[in-house]
């Protein structure tokens, strides 16, 4: 079963499993033409980091 937590608006956690998706930073609302994204995910004790554009569709 897959949870997301909203509760920081500034740090959006989904658990899937054994995977632990963090968006850091949040999501600006003020500049909607970027959508840009530091995404960090963890599985088993690895950690990866990485910025992303969501609107740039090779990246998603």
């Amino acid at each position: 079963m897959a949870l997301l937590n909203t509760h920081h608006p500034e740090h959006l956690t989904w658990k899937y499993e054994q995977i632990l998706f963090t968006v850091l930073g949040g999501i600006r609302l003020d500049y909607m033409d970027r959508m840009r994204v530091t995404i960090k995910i963890e599985f088993k004790g690895e950690t990866i980091r990485h910025n992303l554009d969501l609107y740039n569709d090779s990246q998603c």
